[in-house]
């Protein structure tokens, strides 16, 4: 089950990695009005995943903390 799970991985990887060459175009954003920042696509998108990700992930982890420590004796 191992190797699949690799194997899932790895396709996955190639299908991230393809699609941020294909679109390695600079893109330029408005923070605020007078505050511009001219980035690439992908890490665009990659910082976008991760501000939606990373307080799920954390709140996730937290409760398990907390899960964890209240079912010891």
């Amino acid at each position: 089950m191992g190797i699949v799970r690799t194997i899932i991985w790895v396709l996955l990887t190639a299908v991230l990695v393809i699609f941020a060459m294909a679109n390695w175009i600079p893109v330029t954003v408005t923070i605020w009005p007078g505050q511009v920042l001219d980035t690439k696509l992908p890490v665009l998108i990659l910082v976008a995943f991760l501000i939606g990700f990373l307080p799920t992930w954390l709140a996730l982890r937290a409760a398990r903390w907390s899960l964890k420590r209240s079912a010891r004796p």
